[in-house]
């Protein structure tokens, strides 16, 4: 008999304990550091261990049971456990600072080259083109330039003095504008002659004032004077006369004759000229006993006034 029990202690601690068919508790699953995964259930009264097979929903046994726990508290297991995992793809919005840009307004430059008017010797002119004739009538320019922009700049080139009469001079204008550019105007200036604006105001030949009707200038005298015994007086005191006879220039002693056309040609500082015709008559017999007579009554009545006023001086 005691053979018997003695067999049976020895078969009990000896028999290996087989995994049951019994799904493992989700609250005993977990991994030891080796990687493995255990977890354990109660089979047959006796809590015992199994490796872990999750088939999707619960975790199963896996292999023979093991007694003893094979993952204890030291060895710093991972408990694991089972639930349903929702991923939800979350989208991440990175907020980026823009630092504050001090911005310079540049000012935009005129590039403007257009002429306003020109000015040529006091006349205006308008409507200013890239090639310009004008005619002048004395011996010198003077131009002067309004740009259509005050930020422009302009340089006039050109001899402006000493025209010769017919001559034809080109004059460039150049215009720079503020942001630099440049634009040329061609100014061809021709010079010609025109009739002098300035006029004889008194002409006196010999002694002898004439008279002055327009173009013709005519004198009474007592003898041929000469040239040199004229006299005259110009609202211009830059300009001068020159006397002609048969386009020949008269010297100052040459004689004047009687009713013989003389021109008198006047000539202004610009070299523009006015014609004059003059005529010398001899004073007639009828021209001298009326100057005559008119002295008579001028010297009586004037002898007269004085013999008065000694009378009145003595009155008193």
């Amino acid at each position: 008999m005691l053979k018997k029990i003695l067999l049976v202690i020895i078969l009990f601690t000896s028999m290996n304990v087989y995994a049951s068919s019994g799904a493992l508790r989700k609250s005993s699953i977990k991994t030891c550091p080796d990687g493995i995964t255990y977890g354990s259930h109660k089979g047959e009264g006796t809590l015992h261990y199994h490796k872990a097979t999750y088939n999707g929903k619960q975790y199963y046994p896996d292999g023979n049971a093991i007694a003893n726990d094979p993952c204890p508290k030291s060895g710093n297991a991972v408990k694991k456990t089972t639930r349903k995992v929702t991923t939800k793809k979350q989208t991440t919005v990175t907020s980026t600072k823009i630092p504050k840009i001090n911005v310079t307004t540049i000012p935009i430059k005129s590039s403007d080259t257009t002429i306003n008017k020109i000015t040529i010797n006091g006349e205006d002119y308008l409507n200013v083109s890239e090639n310009n004739n004008y005619i002048i009538y004395k011996n010198k320019v003077d131009i002067d330039v309004v740009l259509n922009d005050s930020k422009s700049k302009v340089d006039i080139i050109g001899d402006k003095d000493n025209f010769n009469v017919d001559e034809n001079r080109e004059f460039v204008i150049k215009v720079i504008a503020e942001d630099e550019s440049e634009k040329l105007y061609t100014l061809n200036i021709q010079r010609k002659i025109k009739e002098s604006d300035y006029v004889i105001k008194k002409f006196v030949v010999d002694g002898n004032t004439a008279k002055i009707n327009g173009s013709l200038i005519e004198v009474n005298a007592f003898s041929y004077p000469k040239v040199k015994d004229i006299v005259y007086q110009l609202d211009n005191t830059e300009a001068f006369l020159t006397l002609y006879h048969d386009d020949k220039v008269l010297n100052l002693d040459d004689n004047l004759q009687y009713d013989v056309a003389y021109k008198v040609l006047l000539t202004d500082a610009y070299s523009n000229t006015k014609e004059y015709t003059l005529k010398v008559k001899k004073y007639t017999t009828i021209d001298i006993i009326g100057m005559g007579i008119v002295a008579f009554f001028i010297f009586r009545v004037s002898i007269g006034v004085i013999i008065f006023l000694i009378y009145l001086i003595k009155k008193k």
